[in-house]
């Protein structure tokens, strides 16, 4: 008996002919294009200030519009999930440390146990950004995402 190829071609072209397409990878490649147009838009706040009040406080709103930005993306896949949050985070640390500068040297926060609690917040801010650059957590990214 001879077999013939045709009902399988025939089996397999099917979903292509109706319209359908074939289950892909996943929410992966769509994720990973997403975010890291994020992070890319994102990391356009890191630019240079001079330092003064007004700088400050300019970096912290891009700051916090940067972080803003990645958190807005939507994700599902955990290891990406884990990326934008390390990344959001990090972004946020220094949102944080600028704003407390820029009121620092605004005057806003003149008390002496203010001034101590504010120099604490922000030193705890910087202490966690020198836990990891935002381009290592970027650079992870598109290794995850390059697989």
């Amino acid at each position: 008996m001879k077999v013939r190829p045709f009902p399988v071609v025939v089996a397999l072209s099917l979903p292509v002919l109706l319209g359908f397409s074939m289950p892909s990878c996943g929410p992966k490649k769509e994720e990973c294009e997403s975010l890291i147009k994020a992070m890319k838009e994102a990391r356009g706040a890191f630019g240079e200030d001079k330092g003064g009040k007004d700088d400050f406080k300019a970096m912290a709103k891009k700051y916090k519009t940067a972080q803003e930005t990645v958190e807005a993306v939507k994700v599902t896949v955990p290891e990406l999930k884990g990326f934008q949050d390390k990344y959001a985070e990090h972004i946020g640390h220094l949102a944080t440390a600028a704003d407390i500068t820029a009121k620092v040297t605004g005057g806003e926060i003149t008390d002496p146990a203010e001034l101590d609690k504010a120099k604490a917040k922000a030193t705890k801010a910087l202490d966690a950004v020198d836990q990891g650059s935002e381009m290592d957590i970027y650079i992870d990214t598109l290794k995850f995402c390059g697989d």
